[in-house]
């Protein structure tokens, strides 16, 4: 490859092409400019970068979209954390009517089996003594209950209304 007056090949390849070497300092713009906005290789080339920016463009707004659905949308991230957190309430209250049945079920057998709870029952509620007890009445609060009648509900339980 032969070299211009500049020692540069890119000049040399001006002189081979019919070209004045190195224009110089005063030399218009348009002199030095390459022709290559002509070149269809490099239109293809463009072309081709253009269209895979646009497919990479795409695709990340694409993988953006589902991201935020698997985040946000139905059955998502968001819904997730919900459902459990719903399941862990649901759990607990199961629990605790598990708990209450198994004391009632154990007062139940109480009340059936053993003696010293129905007389304790009968004491508090009918007013019995033992022959030689002293009794000691007290003044009532008026809030509580009379003896016989029924003692109020627990929250969240069925109290029915008698007329």
């Amino acid at each position: 490859m032969t070299q211009g007056a500049s020692g540069s090949p890119a000049s040399a390849s001006r002189l081979e092409a019919g070209g004045e070497g190195d224009p110089g300092p005063g030399a218009p713009a348009a002199a030095t400019a390459p022709v290559a906005e002509s070149d269809p290789r490099t239109r293809g080339f463009e072309r081709g970068a253009a269209i895979r920016r646009a497919i990479f463009l795409a695709l990340t707004l694409l993988a953006l979209a589902l991201t935020a659905r698997a985040i946000g949308g139905e059955r998502g991230l968001l819904d997730a954390r919900r459902s459990l957190a719903e399941l862990d309430r649901a759990q607990a209250e199961v629990q605790k009517w598990r708990d209450r049945n198994s004391w009632l079920e154990a007062r139940i057998k109480a009340l059936k089996d053993d003696p010293a709870t129905i007389e304790s029952l009968a004491r508090e509620r009918l007013d019995y003594v033992k022959p030689g007890e002293i009794t000691f009445l007290f003044p009532s609060d008026p809030a509580a209950p009379a003896p016989g009648e029924p003692d109020p509900a627990a929250p969240g339980e069925f109290s029915p209304v008698l007329p």
